[in-house]
């Protein structure tokens, strides 16, 4: 629809009527045959111009719902078996009686990651709308939410984050049921699945159904319940807070490899991170997914890492492994440099497509050019981390 771009403005609250539904919100992004419209509650739609029959003004000024609103709507989604517990970022709509634990432990994974990358020196944005995470009781409604979600996943996927809805969604087991204090229940077997850091996990990204886009929900295969939030909440944060683009491409290696970064210093426990060494948060799986991969890794594949998912294709444990230790050493010896490269990638054209030269182009101008170089002190950075922890 040729008149869309003149009422596009970024500010307007918009109502589109196409022919059996209609949509209220902002234009995130227009292209020449589609839009993105972004609702109040964050939830991103991506509409047809030739399918859009009217639109028009609702308001000159977009605003995202409040937390009264957001909640509402929630509970009328959910129903009464369901109750919606709020803090300050999120709220969290989980089984009665059960929301306040789930929703202490997001706030609280929320808080220190703004706090771990702020220490670092990165500027974040505040977050545009309020946090939504869905706590199912069981898998099988968990799978019926996926499907209704346009999300498709392996046979394990125990939680995703969609960046088209803004939701983490996941279901909690029985054998790692939180208590209200956010952390295992009276009763709950401590044993080598916990802490959840101890075993090797896998992560995988899935595209909704009919995407052609390159849209993706981040979902999370195997691992118990505080992992999963974690590592999902560690995404929508990144989503949220300006470090990823919710709607243009994003290098797969920079999503997880931040996320696997992050979550082994998500919950502090006993007076320190999880796998600490030096100040240095180790994430253990990833370490050893790392040191397995060194025996065959070639020397110079780091350019190709940088600008492709083709290890991702070949590999998923060894890419994890790398995205981990190379996202890592980037964090502690170049956090400067690093957030720059994570800005030029967020805020690119989200709908030209990001080809391997210009992730390439980006990453040599706002980190460095000398790669050769790069990579050798990138793997003596690990070898010294490694050998820290062994003598551990």
């Amino acid at each position: 629809m040729a008149s869309v771009p003149a009422v596009a403005g970024p500010q307007k609250l918009l109502e589109f009527q196409l022919a059996d539904e209609s949509y209220r919100g902002k234009v995130a992004a227009l292209g020449r045959d589609f839009c993105w419209v972004m609702e109040r509650d964050g939830r991103l739609n991506r509409l047809p111009l030739r399918k859009i029959k009217t639109f028009r003004t609702v308001s000159n000024r977009f605003r995202p719902y409040r937390a009264a609103e957001m909640r509402e709507q929630l509970r009328r989604e959910f129903g009464k078996a369901y109750e919606v517990t709020g803090t300050t970022h999120y709220l969290v709509c989980a089984p009665a009686g059960q929301g306040e634990g789930y929703a202490d432990l997001f706030e609280a994974v929320y808080r220190e990651f703004r706090r771990y990358f702020s220490a670092r020196g990165f500027r974040l944005d505040k977050p545009q709308f309020l946090l939504v995470a869905v706590v199912f009781p069981d898998r099988a409604t968990f799978l019926k939410y996926m499907r209704r979600d346009g999300v498709t996943g392996g046979a394990g996927m125990v939680g995703y984050y969609s960046p088209t809805s803004n939701r983490i969604a996941l279901y909690d087991s029985r054998k790692h049921r939180l208590s209200q204090s956010g952390r295992p229940a009276a009763g709950t077997p401590v044993n080598d699945s916990w802490p959840p850091l101890q075993n090797v996990s896998l992560f995988a990204a899935f595209e909704p159904r009919g995407s052609s886009t390159g849209q993706h929900a981040y979902g999370r295969i195997e691992g118990d319940l505080e992992a999963t939030i974690i590592h999902e909440a560690t995404h929508q944060a990144a989503f949220n807070i300006g470090l990823h683009s919710r709607i243009g491409e994003n290098p797969r290696w920079v999503v997880e490899g931040l996320a696997t970064v992050f979550e082994s210093s998500a919950i502090p426990r006993g007076g320190g991170f999880v796998g600490t060494t030096r100040g240095v948060p180790i994430n253990p799986d990833q370490l050893i997914a790392f040191q397995s991969y060194l025996e065959r890794r070639q020397r110079g594949s780091l350019e190709s890492f940088i600008a492709n998912d083709d290890l991702y294709r070949r590999s998923v444990y060894a890419f994890y492994g790398q995205a981990w230790a190379f996202s890592l050493y980037l964090i502690e010896t170049r956090s400067s440099r690093y957030a720059r490269f994570l800005k030029r990638s967020a805020d690119r054209d989200p709908l030209k497509p990001y080809p391997p030269q210009e992730r390439l182009a980006d990453f040599k101008e706002t980190i460095g050019s000398d790669l050769d170089r790069l990579e050798t002190d990138f793997l003596r950075y690990m070898r010294s981390l490694t050998t820290d922890v062994n003598r551990r």
